[in-house]
């Protein structure tokens, strides 16, 4: 039987919502895992306390204590270094797996030729009431046409073969975006993905989000990795850089308030115009756009650089 190594790393989590997450893998239908999970905040004595509780729970729990706060990627290439399975399954500390969760997941690696196999799943808030929004599923021939302009693979869900990790090169270091980084360079070398599309985990939702409250610094991180990935689709290797990364948010002006500010109202009259041309208020629509566009600058190369991307230029 595959033996999967599950990481999770947790940093200043509620609770409860961990102890959700935590219970969802520990009655999984799927019993031969171990359950690694990297304390990311050493300092926080109250968080060291809960992860060492919850390792009596359960024999399969191991706990790797950093040493100091490194962020999400560097914490799962820690954890990976006291796995031992060979699939490898992700999980976030305030999100919910379905109890047949992994069972599914391994049928579909074991049954088919794929590296990695993402799912769908359903929206919950804070207060873990499921919300109305839809996952789009996307066929294998979509994932590789759509990937490298879009990260449409879901991180918590995702279970791939442990060897198509390692050929990839790991996670690398940045703030975010982190997995759009790892699944370009797995397409680059050869990996298959695939998206499930039975609703596998309860995802939450908050309304002020790491991705909400540093929107622009995302954005200007998924455009550095399409970046790099085209380099590689034409050299073979890329250019990455923690120092080079760094200078690139620099030149973008990620960390200046007014620019920031700027893209995120642009940013907000955007989804509000989404939702008026779903209710056929095209005037309203199309003046929320050219507001938008007026307003940030950083908004207005966004635009240009999403079309020039999709013409193929």
């Amino acid at each position: 039987m595959d033996k999967i190594s599950v990481l999770m790393s947790v940093y200043n989590e509620n609770e409860h919502e961990l102890m959700l997450a935590v219970n969802s893998i520990l009655n999984q239908t799927y019993e031969e895992f171990e359950f690694i999970i990297v304390c990311d905040n050493p300092l926080n004595q109250r968080m060291v306390e809960i992860v060492y509780r919850i390792a009596e729970m359960d024999s399969r729990i191991k706990i790797v204590m950093n040493n100091r706060n490194v962020g999400l990627a560097l914490s799962m290439n820690h954890g990976f270094e006291f796995a031992t399975g060979n699939i490898i399954a992700r999980m976030d500390a305030d999100d919910i797996s379905f109890p047949d969760r992994f069972e599914k997941q391994v049928e579909c690696l074991n049954n088919s030729s794929y590296d990695l196999v993402w799912t769908s799943y359903i929206y919950i808030d804070e207060n873990g009431k499921e919300q109305d929004d839809q996952v789009q599923i996307y066929s294998d021939s979509d994932v590789n046409k759509i990937l490298p302009l879009k990260n449409i693979v879901h991180h918590p869900t995702v279970m791939m073969k442990r060897d198509a990790f390692v050929k990839a090169g790991l996670y690398r270091n940045f703030p975010c975006a982190q997995d759009y980084d790892l699944w370009l360079r797995m397409l680059c070398c050869g990996c298959k993905i695939h998206m499930m599309p039975e609703n596998l985990l309860y995802y939450r939702v908050r309304n002020m989000s790491t991705t909400n409250r540093k929107k622009y610094q995302q954005l200007c991180t998924l455009n550095y990795i399409r970046k790099l990935y085209t380099e590689r689709c034409k050299n073979g290797i890329d250019t990455y850089s923690y120092d080079s990364y760094l200078k690139d948010m620099e030149r973008k002006g990620v960390g200046n308030r007014k620019i920031e500010d700027q893209f995120f109202k642009a940013n907000y009259i955007i989804s509000q115009s989404k939702k008026n041309l779903k209710k056929h208020n095209y005037a309203m629509a199309i003046n929320g756009y050219i507001k938008a566009f007026i307003i940030s600058k950083a908004y207005r190369k966004q635009l240009l650089l999403l079309i020039k991307r999709k013409l193929g230029r």
